[in-house]
């Protein structure tokens, strides 16, 4: 029995008017975030898989459309002027700036995913790439909806939006995937030329796992070998001492230095050398102030830094 054709149109304008629009006036881009103006749902208000909900406004006139349906030819003849709309030169002036990914290993693996956000934290969307099995460096990729009101209230958050079954070489799946997204979210991505670290690793660690060796560390603080301290990148100021008349003290963030430092001193964290473990209790500091967002400027890239630094 052939499925039953399904539209639904709310909002202000209805759909030959809409099409007229949309060959008139440009799109509100604000809607980029929140699926593209075409996205699929399968919440249970929509009866089910396999409606499209087209949706937005525009930029110059207030004109909101709210359509779902499952009638293939609307959806094709819709998305074809809205994509259309999207190429004016008037469409790009209220535009997202180019957004970079930063990819974080998941663990000592060749899984890497990021939880990526724009400038001000808003989530844009979840991206994990998977090495297969066989030829060393294929990867497939997984695009996940970000966890947002929006897209809890049409039974989307964290569901996937796209799974791709392509193996192909970490270059050409890094462009696949910019193209995806761009097609998904209509956000500009690029990714960082560089992985970040999941946690704190030792020397050994990176002889026993030869593809950590190198990740970066973003990061506010450096371990101070010389001096036995941990300090702020950016300012060189000291934030906590181990040696001196200051030995043992927090001398800025210390309710954060503090919440590290009884972590550190629980005997399964002392297992390793000093040293490791001063590293680590640097990079668990550096991760609670990134979480509390309590410096205002962005963490810095370690590796380089700490070298000269020393």
């Amino acid at each position: 029995m052939p499925k039953r054709t399904y539209l639904e149109v709310s909002g202000g304008i209805d759909i030959p008017a809409l099409k007229e629009l949309l060959k008139k006036e440009p799109l509100d881009r604000t809607f980029e975030r929140y699926g593209n103006f075409v996205m699929s749902t399968d919440a249970p208000a929509y009866r089910g898989r396999g409606y499209t909900m087209i949706w937005g406004n525009f930029k110059n006139v207030s004109a909101v459309f709210d359509i779902v349906t499952n009638s293939k030819k609307i959806i094709k003849e819709l998305t074809a002027l809205i994509r259309k709309n999207q190429q004016r030169e008037d469409y790009g002036d209220r535009g997202f700036p180019r957004t970079t990914v930063i990819l974080r290993r998941q663990g000592c693996s060749n899984t890497l995913n990021s939880h990526a956000t724009d400038n001000n934290g808003f989530p844009l969307f979840y991206i994990e790439f998977q090495e297969m099995p066989g030829e060393i460096g294929e990867y497939r990729f997984d695009i996940s909806y970000p966890e947002t009101d929006f897209y809890r209230e049409h039974g989307k958050n964290g569901q996937f939006a796209h799974v791709d079954h392509e193996r192909a070489f970490f270059p050409e799946a890094k462009k696949a995937a910019m193209k995806k997204l761009k097609e998904l979210f209509g956000l500009d991505i690029t990714f960082a030329h560089y992985i970040q670290a999941y946690g704190y690793s030792s020397d050994h660690d990176k002889e026993i796992w030869p593809n950590i060796k190198n990740d970066v560390y973003l990061s506010h603080l450096y371990y101070d070998v010389e001096n036995d301290r941990i300090a702020e990148v950016v300012t060189d100021k000291t934030v906590f001492a181990f040696t001196g008349p200051t030995q043992g003290t927090a001398i800025r963030h210390a309710d954060i230095m503090n919440k590290a430092y009884s972590e550190f001193l629980k005997p399964h964290n002392q297992r390793g050398k000093e040293i490791d473990n001063k590293g680590w209790l640097t990079w668990l500091a550096a991760e609670y102030i990134k979480k509390e967002n309590v410096i205002d400027w962005e963490p810095t890239i370690l590796n380089d830094i700490v070298k000269r630094k020393q």
